[in-house]
């Protein structure tokens, strides 16, 4: 499939197709809960305007076009042969997709599932057009090729047809609604959809729109919104040390963010890559110090220089960074802090100066840094700041300079400006640098040389360029750093060029790229790049504006990038992980407690790998790259409550312990997880534990190494307690009888969307709750809880209103019983 998307991306460029319904936007069916919503609202209108930037319009350019027409006619057959093969085997036409990628595509993380392992309640729309029917039979026919012999159930609800097909992971249900295509890992999700636009929809909360506006500036492209402050409760409640994160969170004032957006689209013939902060009201802590809400003042904005290449403009307030950082070493290492204010009193002593308040703090609110050309072959390059004293912060200069030797410092008058510089070479050992600093005014100049200086000194007519002017707009920037690509692309298009129409064999090459697109062609269409921070009291914004797109050339960095191989040494050894061969384990644990898989879980069979087919269970060591690995297979009653007191050592046959990595992977089922505990708690699955260890390299002069260790299998049986009268049960805060060790009782909390909870035992052993009126019944879409002295409280949160005359219902485990599983491998010799 893959290999097909240059052509479609190509045809969706090309073709303007215009068959979708405009009014149809995924924001008005899901909530203003939703954590995490991805959307392209409108694909044809996207690339309209994709073809709007300049890299675009180079490759549409006359000269681009006359050297792509010597490609060799066999390579466009190629192509076309592919396309062609894909349209037979699909039954659908590269157009058909471009077409069906033309509206509206957006996947939402509408909510979380509770449990002991949460699951996310994703939901995917997608604006087919009329390409609905053959988009929706491809996709199908993908996922029987993915699935053999899978079952595809259907139903009806609110007029639409509803399919639920069966993935190793969970059920997806499928429709479609008019011409969208609607996914959901839940049915009453997808039904809520398909019953008709939310009353509290995500498209008219509030902070949605301000955060999109910001984002995309009103623009169509693919936007990213995210609810940070749910995101950020939900992460402390699943730590379960709210108390503890707090203080830290207070610290930070992470508290002030409410949500953010990240988006890409196009403008001014440039791609632009937004992150919108969204910081409502008051900014405290840390980020309240290090974040100021105020755009950066233009004072230095005169001393820009003419033939710039790049410079960065920024309010800077240094003060704010400095106390933030004092005040995180006072509360992490008050030891380290003491230490270094008593050195700084002690330095402050000696000199008769305060060097924070006379110099730091001294330095202004201003910020400026240039790199440009003066007609050297070294370019010029300068930081300037403003000064808020500069006879104090000069005087204290003058007291500072008393340290360095006087053979290393020197000053000069030239213009009317005194110059500082150093100069610390021999005639043995030459250093090429010799800093230099100006104080004019209230302005700081400092250069690597005295003859940049000079150049700069006297440039007071300088301004900010044309087209930044032009892309910020209305905005006020509080930090911007601006690169001329155009005098570093070009200079090195046009000395690339000769060679490549010199050194490439032209007479084996057949492509003529003598007719590859002149410099003056690309300065045309290359133009400057940017990124840019504005900031004010109701967020912040980033965005990155490029001739490119930073996104694809960070793509192209990480895939050409170096990885580290994990391949074992020869003879090569199948992975556990990539082979097929656990797929049907079997029962072996007694239900006897005490009791469980033998201690002999393994025989020798080949290099590096032993296994005991007897008893169903098998570890698989591998030892390459000076790594040692450990894969552990165990199989699991389908009754399993929790497994966890997971300990596994290894020594080498010197008695060295051999340090082991304490986050590792472990597979259950089809299921995959990264943990960074021994403990493996609260997890329910059947089939098997899978356990992936990775140890350091043994001693080099180890032979052999030694496994050894345990963990523990809780199984229980899966029970229903059925409570009448929802309304009577809160009234009368009802408590349950003694279940399993359990006692339950209802709170005077309990409303009508959420049931609350105190229970005295295990709260592990309780699975979940809902709710039924009649035939309709209402599941749990959440839930949280804490401890109160010896007891849980735990809430359930139900998307729809559990009525007074409702019945409850609560899962509950029953019948625990515990077994252990050890491990002992000895003396297996190293290759």
């Amino acid at each position: 499939m893959f290999k097909y998307l240059f052509i479609i991306l190509i045809v969706l460029l090309v073709f303007p197709f215009n068959t979708f319904g405009d009014d149809y936007n995924a924001a008005d069916y899901i909530s203003d809960g939703t954590m995490l919503y991805c959307e392209m609202e409108n694909g044809k209108e996207f690339c309209e305007q994709m073809r709007e930037i300049g890299l675009w319009q180079l490759f549409a350019s006359e000269e681009w076009k006359a050297f792509f027409d010597t490609i060799p006619p066999e390579f466009l057959q190629m192509i076309r042969g592919q396309q062609q093969q894909f349209e037979m085997q699909s039954g659908v036409t590269v157009k058909d997709i471009a077409e069906a990628f033309s509206g509206h595509v957006s996947l939402a993380v509408v909510d979380v599932m509770p449990g002991p392992m949460p699951m996310p309640v994703a939901l995917l729309s997608w604006d087919l057009g009329t390409q609905k029917d053959k988009v929706t039979t491809m996709l199908l026919q993908m996922y029987q090729g993915f699935v053999p012999g899978a079952a595809v159930e259907e139903y009806e609800y609110n007029g639409y047809k509803v399919s639920q097909l069966a993935t190793p992971a969970m059920p997806v249900y499928c429709a479609v609604m008019n011409n969208v295509f609607l996914v959901c890992t839940s049915k009453v999700h997808l039904e809520a959809a398909l019953y008709g636009k939310h009353k509290n929809s995500l498209q008219s909360f509030g902070q949605y729109q301000e955060i999109k506006k910001r984002t995309l500036r009103e623009r169509s492209g693919l936007f990213l919104y995210a609810n940070t402050e749910r995101l950020i409760s939900f992460g402390v409640q699943m730590s379960g040390q709210a108390q503890q994160v707090k203080p830290i969170m207070d610290m930070v004032g992470i508290q002030a963010l409410k949500g953010l957006g990240t988006g890409l689209y196009f403008k001014d013939t440039q791609v632009v890559e937004s992150l919108y902060i969204h910081m409502p009201g008051e900014r405290t802590g840390f980020l309240g110090k290090i974040l100021p809400a105020k755009p950066a003042t233009t004072t230095l904005e005169k001393y820009i220089p003419g033939d710039l290449i790049a410079f960065r403009h920024s309010f800077f307030e240094l003060q704010g960074l400095v106390d933030a950082g004092l005040e995180a070493l006072q509360m992490f290492a008050p030891r380290q802090y003491d230490q270094f204010t008593g050195m700084e009193n002690q330095f402050n002593q000696q000199l008769g100066i305060n060097l924070r308040k006379d110099v730091v703090y001294n330095l202004g609110d201003e910020y400026l840094s240039t790199l440009s050309f003066s007609g050297g072959l070294i370019p010029d390059f300068a930081i300037q700041m403003t000064l808020k004293d500069p006879e104090v912060f000069t005087a204290a200069i003058e007291k500072l300079l008393q340290m360095v030797p006087k053979k290393h410092r020197y000053k000069f008058l030239w213009n009317g400006y005194d110059f500082h510089y150093f100069n610390f070479s021999s005639m043995s050992e030459p250093i090429p640098v010799a800093p230099t600093f100006v104080i004019d005014g209230n302005r700081l100049l400092v250069t690597l040389y005295p003859e940049m200086a000079k150049n700069l000194i006297m440039q007071k007519q300088g301004h900010f360029p044309t087209d930044m002017m032009t892309s910020l707009g209305e905005y006020k920037h509080t930090d911007i750093q601006y690169l001329n690509i155009e005098k570093l692309v070009v200079p090195l298009y046009r000395t690339a060029i000769p060679f490549i129409q010199s050194m490439i064999p032209r007479s084996e090459v057949p492509i003529e790229f003598a007719l590859l697109p002149s410099g003056n062609t690309l300065k045309k269409y290359v133009n400057n790049a940017m990124q840019v921070w504005f900031t004010d009291e109701v967020g912040m914004c980033l965005e990155f504006h490029s001739p490119f797109g930073m996104t694809p050339l960070f793509a192209l960095a990480s895939a050409a990038a170096p990885r580290k191989s994990y391949d074992i040494e020869k003879p090569p050894v199948a992975k556990p992980y990539e082979k097929e061969e656990l797929e049907e384990p079997v029962d072996v644990v007694s239900e006897d407690p005490g009791e469980g898989l033998g201690s002999e879980l393994l025989g020798v069979e080949d290099v590096r790998t032993w296994k005991n087919k007897d008893n169903k269970a098998k570890i698989s060591l591998y030892y390459g790259n000076s790594v040692l690995k450990v894969h552990l297979f165990s199989p699991l009653p389908s009754n399993i409550l929790s497994y966890g007191n997971f300990k596994l050592s290894a020594k080498d046959d010197l008695g060295n312990e051999i340090a082991y990595k304490p986050g590792f992977g472990f597979r259950t089922g089809s299921e995959h997880k990264k943990i960074d505990a021994y403990a493996l708690k609260n997890v329910i699955r059947d089939k098997g534990l899978r356990v992936d260890l990775e140890f350091a390299s043994p001693s080099r002069d180890a032979k052999k190494v030694s496994i050894s260790g345990s963990f523990e299998i809780k199984t229980a049986d899966s029970k229903t307690l059925e409570l009448k009268n929802y309304g009577e049960l809160r009234k009368n805060l009802h408590t349950t009888e003694d279940i399993s060790g359990l006692k339950i009782q209802f709170t005077k909390d309990c409303k009508e969307k959420s049931v609350n909870l105190r229970i005295s035992g295990d709260a592990l052993k309780v699975k979940t709750i809902y709710a039924k009126i009649g035939d309709k019944v209402i599941k749990s879409t959440g839930w949280s809880s804490y401890k109160s002295k010896e007891d849980t409280v735990s809430s359930f949160w139900f998307r729809d209103a559990v009525t007074d005359d409702a019945n409850i219902y609560i899962e509950y485990a029953d019948n625990v019983k515990m077994q252990k599983v050890t491990v002992e491998v000895k003396d297996q010799e190293l290759p």
